[in-house]
């Protein structure tokens, strides 16, 4: 009894430990919000000093932990704290892509969701591009299973919620039916034919409510904004990896053969901005990657797809006035996800294929909606010469295109979209003068003997480092 309480404890000091390290890992992120970049959270101070304590090599130990709250809270604080660039460098000279890889494809839901996000930090690296793209099996495979778990489990859920809910409704529903039902068969029991054609219009009535109730379900009748689970992180951190994988050419190919479309168009669905805002993005870098896979021979519901975007924009747009019609006048704040999806929809508008679609929406026969759609698509004719007539006032962007939004949006998703203060080392940790490996805690590199300006892992990179002209450098420093 003694030997197992002890167990006990030892098992939950850790996991109180773990947790507490998870916790300063994402206390230790700043958020700067006049960053221009992907990710407006940048290293504060506080995780500076955790790098500095050796913190990156314990959480590596415990991610792989058999102790599932141990690895979750140990994956969780590495995917915060890989953002900065020291940490990045540490798991690449302490083999962080196995780790990586047995964490993408764990049997657990949360630590898979973190793992997602820490390779998506660590691509920013070209170092890190290189290595996770031999990764077998293929991280994109990876991304669309779970995101594909994440959305089965949203409509499993939702199925369940909503028939809880309308139980008593239908319940109700059916007592009335049923007495309606009485009534009418009371006046048609002297009248044979009418009673089985009434019997036989009631039978597929019922069939027809059934097939109804079975298919209304759609992912915001749980997956509300102020309501956001794991389901919609993952979502969110498989669309996040798939967009930051498009650094590399060859992964368009791959990505959409793993079905990454048929996750963007669930995506789409989802009223959560984080999720209908990257699938908006994912869209317009494909495009700009490689315009032949963003044809709607790709999509298993082209029409679906530019009605979803469409009625994302008009929630996104905040619009603040409607004429007498109630037509909404497009002069809300236009906020970064709007312009990812604006962007997505201008390369629609652009390609002849997608043209004669929106066309076709256009021309319904519910006017209502056909109008809509034309006004939707001549604000962003506006609202796109407007942003490329302040890009060219301001001496245009990066990239292909010089002020085009869509350039310069996609350019900073090619380069990791970081900044200068998350994609470069911080300067806390020394790095070996031979081979440039950063120290921790447990590997503290030694000083020249002489200059003790250079400090080095080992003999051997400090001979290398010798020969290579430090001697003559060391020479002139102490004179």
């Amino acid at each position: 009894e003694g030997m197992r309480r002890q167990d006990r404890d030892s098992r939950n000091a850790r996991i109180s430990a773990v947790s507490v390290m998870d916790s300063l890992c994402s206390r230790g992120m700043l958020v700067d919000k006049s960053v221009q970049m992907a990710t407006p959270v940048v290293p504060g101070p506080l995780a500076l000093a955790l790098i500095k304590r050796g913190v990156i090599g314990v959480l590596m130990v415990h991610a792989r932990s058999p102790v599932k709250r141990v690895a979750r809270q140990a994956m969780g604080g590495l995917a915060q704290i890989s953002r900065v660039k020291d940490c990045r460098a540490i798991m690449l000279q302490e083999d962080g892509l196995q780790m990586c890889q047995e964490t993408l494809w764990s049997s657990d839901r949360s630590i898979a969701s973190s793992a997602m996000l820490l390779i998506s930090h660590l691509l920013w690296d070209e170092e890190w591009r290189t290595l996770l793209a031999g990764m077998v099996p293929p991280m994109e495979e990876a991304a669309v299973k779970w995101a594909a778990f994440a959305a089965a489990s949203i409509v499993r859920l939702a199925q369940k919620k909503k028939a809880k809910e309308n139980k008593e409704k239908w319940q109700y529903y059916d007592a009335a039916a049923q007495r309606n039902n009485e009534y009418v068969l009371s006046l048609m029991r002297n009248d044979p034919a009418a009673l089985a054609a009434h019997q036989q219009q009631r039978q597929q009535q019922v069939t027809e409510e059934d097939a109804q109730r079975k298919n209304e379900v759609k992912f915001d009748e749980l997956e509300m904004p102020g309501n956001q689970t794991w389901r919609t992180y993952m979502l969110n951190r498989s669309m996040l990896l798939m967009c930051t994988m498009m650094h590399d050419p060859a992964a368009l190919r791959r990505i959409v053969d793993a079905g990454g479309l048929g996750l963007v168009e669930a995506c789409l669905d989802v009223p959560i901005e984080d999720i209908y805002s990257s699938a908006a993005n994912f869209v317009g870098n494909l495009y700009v990657g490689n315009p032949e896979l963003v044809s709607p021979d790709h999509f298993k519901d082209p029409t679906h797809v530019v009605v979803s975007l469409c009625h994302m924009m008009v929630i996104d747009m905040e619009p603040n006035k409607t004429n007498d019609h109630g037509d909404v006048l497009f002069q809300g704040r236009i906020k970064k996800a709007t312009m990812t999806i604006i962007r997505a929809l201008t390369v629609f508008q652009k390609s002849s294929s997608w043209k004669r679609i929106i066309d076709d929406l256009i021309a319904e026969n519910d006017p209502r909606s056909g109008k809509l759609i034309k006004d939707l698509f001549t604000s962003i004719d506006s609202i796109g010469a407007t942003v490329r007539s302040e890009s060219s006032g301001a001496g245009g962007g990066s990239g292909a295109g010089g002020g085009h939004g869509s350039a310069r949006v996609y350019s900073s998703a090619r380069d990791g979209g970081v900044d200068v203060s998350v994609g470069t080392l911080t300067g806390q940790l020394r790095p070996c003068g031979g081979c440039g490996k950063l120290e921790s805690m447990k590997h503290t590199w030694k000083a020249c003997s002489r200059c003790k300006a250079e400090h080095y892992c080992g003999r051997d990179c400090q001979l290398q480092a010798w020969r290579a002209g430090h001697k003559t450098t060391c020479a002139a420093t102490t004179g």
